[in-house]
């Protein structure tokens, strides 16, 4: 995770950073990606890197949770539109991830290599994390009273992986 020294620095000066990382992890994968070569990239001092995040793997694991929460930030005002059934929020929300990875190529493209290295071992725990969490949400939408009629007869388990597999791999 990020450092505090990283959440002192200007905005432009962390979406600088966080780009670059993005972009060589989403070109490279994790196993590739050399934090010399970002490190190169953002004419910093290797010890000015590690005051922002402890590791790669650190640095990573922001990239990660930070990215998600970008592509699901609207995801919570769908839900609350009036009248809206499930699967046309399914739809819109997969439609929401769609123009967020065209509006943000770079972190799309990580996302994208982030769901082929579910076997690294340096990462695949982050990931699995990841992959619970989106199917524990799922999960929580399914069971949202304004679903349940909709969606009572299905269980729930099997519903939320369902899903989550499927937009993964549309």
């Amino acid at each position: 995770m990020a450092l505090q020294t990283f959440k002192n620095l200007s905005t432009q000066r962390q979406t600088q950073i966080l780009t670059t990382a993005y972009k060589e992890f989403g070109l490279n994968g994790y196993q590739s990606t050399s934090l010399s070569v970002i490190i190169k990239k953002l004419n910093i001092a290797k010890g000015s890197f590690y005051r922002y995040f402890n590791s790669k793997k650190s640095l990573y694991a922001y990239l990660l949770k930070n990215a998600t929460e970008q592509r699901l930030s609207k995801l919570n005002l769908l839900i609350e539109q009036p009248g809206i059934d499930f699967f046309e929020l399914l739809k819109q929300n997969f439609i929401n991830k769609i123009k967020f990875d065209i509006e943000n190529p770079v972190i799309g493209a990580f996302l994208h290599r982030v769901m082929h290295e579910r076997d690294n071992s340096e990462v695949s725990a982050l990931i699995k994390s990841l992959i619970d969490n989106i199917i524990e949400q799922t999960k929580l939408i399914i069971t949202l009273p304004k679903f349940k009629n909709q969606l009572a007869q299905y269980d729930t388990n099997l519903m939320a992986f369902s899903i989550f597999n499927m937009q993964l791999w549309l």
